[in-house]
């Protein structure tokens, strides 16, 4: 497809638009004529074989343009459009995305053949993980997994594809994850650090890291009471980085200090200095 075909179909169009629009006013007019006994039988035939051939004719022009991927809507636009539009032709996505490649120079001549820009649907991306053989076997479809942006955001995702296949260089099995990506921060050629839950417990009370501090190498938490905090000694369960479960020493539903616990635990420590 060029846009000298593209003019020539437009042109085309708008010339059998012209034409079937003044051949339905003649038939229209010979018909009413011939109803009321005006005009011969011959002329009203002629009048109605010269419109069904000019209906023809602008069907086809419609079809040929349908057929350079022009939509209705721009169709029934080109009888309002200046000339100087006749040689321009929209091109339309077949995806939703956003142009990460352009491959085409602006003047550059092309063809229905051609390839314009690269597109790519970033609300969801998908990252090619490299486990190792190790830990290879306990990674399942479906199971969660948390990539690291460098900037310290978290973006969850669950396990798409596990490859059979090793690669020998690295000896890594290959892991394929999925994760929404409303914001476009995910960017393609990206890498990153990404971690897969192999196993996941119930746990009854989860507490921040930073909530929990040693005091006299015992795990401690600080209870909001009546009149401020109160020091007590708990006993930990599993936890990660950021969290760790409370297995004894706390029950549900009471408050505990998450920011500035370290503050309270240096005034607990002042407190307990006996007096000389």
């Amino acid at each position: 497809m060029t846009l000298r075909e593209v003019a020539d179909a437009k042109s085309e169009y708008l010339a059998a638009l012209a034409n079937f629009d003044l051949q339905s006013q003649l038939f229209q007019r010979e018909k009413g004529l011939f109803e009321k006994k005006i005009t011969a039988e011959q002329l009203f035939l002629k009048a109605k074989t010269t419109f069904t051939e000019a209906r023809l004719r602008l069907d086809l022009a419609r079809g040929k343009l349908a057929a350079l991927d022009l939509s209705e809507s721009e169709i029934a636009a080109l009888g309002s459009q200046p000339i100087a539009r006749l040689r321009e032709k929209e091109i339309r996505a077949p995806i939703k995305g956003r142009v990460i490649e352009r491959l085409a120079s602006l003047g550059q001549p092309v063809t229905g053949e051609s390839q314009l820009y690269v597109l790519a649907d970033l609300s969801e991306v998908e990252a090619d993980l490299a486990v190792p053989v190790a830990n290879l076997a306990s990674v399942r479809e479906g199971q969660p997994v948390v990539l690291k942006a460098p900037d310290g955001r978290s973006f969850q995702g669950r396990v798409r594809v596990v490859n059979a296949m090793i690669t020998p260089e690295t000896r890594t099995g290959d892991v394929l994850a999925t994760f929404k990506n409303p914001d476009f921060a995910l960017r393609p050629g990206v890498l990153l650090n990404a971690e897969i839950t192999l196993e996941q417990s119930p746990v009854k009370i989860l507490a921040p890291r930073a909530a929990v501090q040693l005091v006299h190498n015992e795990p401690t938490v600080f209870v909001r009471v009546k009149n401020g905090f109160e020091k007590r000694v708990v006993e930990l369960g599993d936890g990660d980085e950021n969290s760790v479960e409370i297995a004894k020493g706390l029950k549900a539903g009471e408050r505990i200090a998450v920011a500035n616990s370290f503050v309270l635990k240096a005034e607990a420590g002042k407190s307990e200095i006996p007096e000389e």
